[in-house]
């Protein structure tokens, strides 16, 4: 219908039927506009919520990944720490052990030197022998290593109060190696004091002055 028929044609119209004609209008053209634009506008965005979601999940997995490997590694690193301390306290431990036992074949000699440099004490007794039921007090179970003896020593010395103190502060000083078992103080011949220390040192001999 063309333009100028048209108009005469829409004013020759009732005024419900001229209404009727534009609702029905602008409901085929909002079905239309909802057609061609808002429904492929909807299945976009519902598409792009979709794949929003399944990459928030896969950053959230990767996340948990990441932090759960950290943790790991991070448990990892402490636990080397502590072996590492563990190692350089063992190595620490062994090197005494064995500056022990080398100074041990010496301690005869150092106890008789102690002795006759503190005024008038007198060395008594000094047994090497003692309780050698049980010699092997310990033994590595490393290849290579060399087993432990633990030999007795017994020291008995008579002085005064004074000079027993000066003595065994002389020993704990000089005599390291030395590992005190039990100390006996006698005063029954009173000034005189006899003092009894027994104790034993580590060495690869199983008996004292041995070279095997």
């Amino acid at each position: 219908m063309k333009t100028a028929h048209f108009m005469p044609w829409w004013l020759a119209r009732p005024l419900r039927e001229k209404a009727l004609i534009i609702v029905v209008t602008t409901a085929v053209l909002l079905a239309l506009g909802d057609a061609l634009f808002t429904a492929p506008l909807e299945k976009r965005v519902k598409r792009a919520q979709g794949e929003t979601g399944a990459l928030d999940q896969k950053l959230r997995k990767l996340k948990e990944g990441q932090n759960a490997s950290a943790a790991e590694t991070q448990a990892l690193l402490e636990q080397e720490v502590k072996l590492r301390q563990r190692l350089l306290a063992v190595q620490a431990n062994a090197s005494a052990i064995q500056r022990r036992v080398a100074d041990a074949a010496r301690l005869p000699e150092t106890l008789r030197a102690i002795t006759a440099t503190v005024g008038s004490a007198r060395l008594l007794e000094l047994d090497l022998a003692g309780d050698t039921s049980g010699p092997a007090a310990a033994a590595s179970g490393a290849e290579g290593m060399r087993r432990l003896y633990r030999l007795p020593i017994t020291l008995k010395v008579s002085g005064s109060f004074e000079e027993l103190h000066t003595l065994l502060t002389q020993i704990e000083r000089h005599a390291e190696a030395l590992q005190w078992a039990s100390l006996t103080l006698d005063n029954s011949e009173w000034p005189a004091i006899q003092l009894t220390l027994k104790a034993h040192v580590l060495s690869h001999d199983p008996r004292w002055g041995s070279t095997i």
